[in-house]
C-alpha cells in the first residue's frame, strides 16, 4: 500500500497479476493495493473503465482486456470463481445438465448450486447463475464419498455427476421437463 492509482501504477499491476497468470481481480485487491480513499479510487476506475484500460465484469471485479491468460473455454468458469472466491460452490443444473447430454437444450448461462445467496450475474463474458442450494461439509463429504462432485482442474471448479445433476434439477424444480423429454427420447431410440 501506498501508491496512488493512477495510469502508471494501474498498468504495474495488471503486469504483475499477468506475470501470475491472473486476468481478473477484485475491488479488495485494488483497495489493498493503492492508498486512494475508497470514493476516489472507484472514481478513478470509472475513468478506466471509459477508456477501455480495464473492464468491468460485475459489482467488485474487474478485468484485464488485453490479457492472454483468458481462454474462451474457460473465461466464464474464472469470471464464477472471482465472483464467489470465499465461497463453496459447484457446476450443476441446466448448463451442467447440457454439458452431460441430460437435457438436449444449450442454455445461455452457466449455472452453479452455492452455499451463498441465488443470484444472476449479466457480464460482458456471458451470464452466471449462482442457485441457493443447503450445503454444508457434510453433505459435500458424502457427495465426494459418493463420487457425485469431483474437481476439474482445467475449469477449476468442482462438477456434479450425473446423478447429482439430476437430483438438483428435481430439488429446484428447474427444467424437470426437459429432463423426462431427453428421458423419454432416449427409450424411443429401442423401439
Amino acid at each position: 500500500m501506498g501508491k496512488s492509482l493512477n495510469l502508471k501504477t494501474l498498468l504495474e499491476l495488471m503486469d504483475s497479476l499477468e506475470e501470475e497468470g491472473e486476468w481478473l481481480w477484485t475491488d479488495t485487491l485494488m483497495r489493498s493495493y493503492f492508498s486512494d480513499r475508497k470514493d476516489a479510487l472507484y472514481k478513478k476506475l470509472k475513468r478506466f473503465i471509459y477508456a477501455g484500460l480495464i473492464v468491468r465484469v460485475a459489482r467488485g471485479v474487474y478485468a484485464n482486456p488485453r490479457s492472454r491468460h483468458r481462454h474462451p473455454f474457460t473465461q466464464l468458469y474464472d469470471v464464477a470463481n472471482a465472483l464467489r472466491d470465499r465461497e463453496f460452490f459447484y457446476h450443476s443444473l441446466e448448463s451442467r445438465a447440457s454439458e452431460l447430454s441430460l437435457i438436449s437444450q444449450v442454455p445461455n448461462r452457466l449455472t452453479f448450486i452455492t452455499e451463498g445467496r441465488s443470484h444472476v450475474y449479466k457480464t460482458p463474458f456471458g451470464i452466471v447463475e449462482f442457485v441457493h442450494g443447503k450445503i454444508d461439509r457434510e453433505r459435500v463429504k458424502e457427495y465426494l464419498c459418493k463420487g457425485w462432485l469431483f474437481w476439474n482442474d482445467k475449469k477449476k471448479v468442482y462438477e456434479a455427476s450425473p446423478e447429482l445433476v439430476e437430483r438438483d434439477m428435481r430439488r429446484h424444480r428447474r427444467s424437470v421437463d426437459l429432463l423426462e423429454e431427453q428421458k423419454w427420447k432416449e427409450q424411443m431410440k429401442y423401439y
